[in-house]
């Protein structure tokens, strides 16, 4: 059997003998149980242990408790830890995942956390694990809008496993402050904090005389077609940030399923050119400038399904 990263069917009971894998195997056997719960946490003084359990049956047209036809001791006090942080979702496998590594960030030898969430929920997470997940965005604004999207996406919804956001954040300002030229030219308006030394102008408003300047353009290909297409010529300098352009993601279009080499890394990035939903291309998912939550969310769920099909991403629920 796998056991899940994240599970609803919980039972939870006090118990006053001492949680040994001796006394489980002892008392446990001799009780009847709810057919909907799959999964015991037991504690006693503080201390907390998690059994997987194994029923008779649990079609709902039988009796409501069984016996047990078996049982897998999946914690035992010297491995699990008691959370209680009514911040987390527990429903949420990425939430559950996250605040559980910090667990075993700070204590190693432990595998299993059992959360009380919010409105006092219980669950627990065995040997958790997350999906990394490339986030490829610009800043400002600050925080990159496309980060702060797919985090507020993973807040409310299961996206099919726990993810893990990595950002990989290009810099306006510190380019800009790179630039040859004293003038330069950014897509749009992003925030105030601007490098010194330097006047910024925005593609967006069409500035009138920026032909006649010496300025560097920052921007994808489209920033270069609307710069040409306005002003009759080209910019004395261009940055290309475009992600088409990016060798990065290029490699990672061509990669085949993940199976662990860096080019098999999942991205998500934007694109100009993407008006709504998603784009894929091998492990790269783009999404819109405009991009929506919905949009979003739905590049996630298909980059979590392609790490699934390629057998990478962590166990999301108990399978027989």
């Amino acid at each position: 059997m796998l056991f899940p990263v994240h599970c609803r069917h919980v039972a939870c009971k006090e118990v006053e003998f001492e949680l040994t894998r001796e006394n489980l195997e002892a008392h446990l056997p001799q009780h009847s149980y709810y057919r909907g719960s799959d999964f015991l946490l037991l504690h006693r003084e503080g201390e907390w242990a998690v059994m997987a359990l194994e029923k008779h049956s649990s079609k709902p047209s039988e009796e409501v408790f069984h016996r047990l036809t078996g049982m897998r001791i999946l914690s035992l006090p010297a491995t699990t830890r008691f959370v209680r942080d009514p911040e987390v979702d527990i429903l949420n496998p990425t939430a559950l995942a996250t605040r559980a590594r910090r667990e075993l960030n700070e204590r190693p030898e432990l595998t299993t956390v059992v959360i009380e969430g919010e409105f006092t929920h219980l669950s627990f997470i065995h040997e958790p694990d997350l999906l990394p997940i490339e986030v490829h965005d610009i800043a400002p604004p600050q925080p990159p809008k496309l980060l702060h999207q797919a985090q507020r996406v993973l807040a409310y919804q299961d996206v099919g496993a726990p993810v893990d956001l990595q950002p990989r954040v290009g810099d306006l300002v510190k380019m800009a402050a790179r630039a040859e030229t004293g003038e330069v030219v950014l897509p749009c308006y992003g925030g105030d904090d601007l490098p010194s030394g330097k006047t910024i102008h925005y593609l967006d408003r069409l500035p009138e005389g920026l032909d006649e300047l010496e300025a560097t353009l920052i921007g994808c290909r489209r920033s270069l077609d609307i710069y040409q297409g306005h002003y009759g010529g080209e910019p004395a300098r261009f940055v290309n940030i475009c992600p088409a352009d990016d060798e990065y993601l290029k490699k990672r279009e061509a990669s085949k399923l993940p199976n662990g080499s860096p080019e098999d890394t999942l991205c998500l990035a934007k694109c100009c050119q993407l008006k709504e939903g998603f784009e894929a291309q091998g492990n790269v998912a783009y999404v819109g400038w405009g991009a929506t939550l919905q949009d979003v969310e739905e590049a996630l769920c298909h980059l979590v399904r392609r790490a699934i099909d390629g057998g990478v991403a962590p166990v999301n629920e108990a399978e027989a």
